[in-house]
């Protein structure tokens, strides 16, 4: 006993003058010139950015350090080719998970040396400094020095800067050793000019 209505159909838009249509048509065809023209300015500007972004990345991954991203804990989370190649490592091994940077640090010492510098670094916020020994490319070590520094959009990370340094260690070590023979040389020569002829 139900009373069925039938809905009513929406009415459908008066007529409009032809005057009317001409210049919806008109407008519509100036809107999609502009779109079109947007879309082009878009086109040109996203194709700066990504020429822009590869040049970066060129610089980024081709520069003669080695650059490292890293969380709190001293993750891998960057790596440029330069890092790479002086850990002698694949980019994917060395961010891969649970990838630390602390697994190419030789002495144990050290790896507390470095869990230091990467406290200082976030809680100062500032570049801090320090020098490593590390594993390299098979069973290559070198000696390292790094620099590090939060990022700024992401306190959370820090970026390092990997210097092989092997060559300053070694004149180092070179010139302790010549200093120690002048020493040994000077006590004597002057012992021999204390001692009576």
């Amino acid at each position: 006993y139900g009373v069925v209505r039938l809905k009513e159909k929406p009415a459908l838009p008066k007529k409009l003058p032809e005057l009317e249509t001409q210049e919806l048509i008109q407008e519509l065809q100036v809107h999609q010139i502009e779109l079109e023209m947007q879309n082009e300015e878009l086109r040109r500007t996203q194709a700066v950015v990504e020429e822009s972004r590869a040049k970066y990345s060129d610089l980024y991954d081709f520069a003669p350090v080695g650059y490292l991203t890293l969380n709190r804990q001293g993750l891998i989370l960057e790596a440029n080719l330069t890092a790479c190649s002086s850990l002698g490592k694949e980019r994917g091994f060395l961010i891969s998970i649970n990838n630390l940077f602390s697994n190419f640090i030789i002495k144990k010492g050290e790896k507390d040396l470095f869990y230091q510098h990467l406290g200082k670094v976030f809680e100062a916020k500032s570049l801090e400094t320090c020098e490593l020994e590390l594993k390299g490319k098979g069973d290559t070590k070198f000696y390292a020095q790094l620099q590090s520094t939060v990022v700024k959009d992401n306190l959370s990370q820090c970026r390092t800067a990997i210097t092989d340094i092997t060559e300053r260690k070694e004149a180092e070590e070179a010139l302790k050793k010549i200093d120690e023979k002048k020493t040994d040389f000077i006590s004597i020569v002057s012992h021999e000019l204390r001692t009576p002829l």
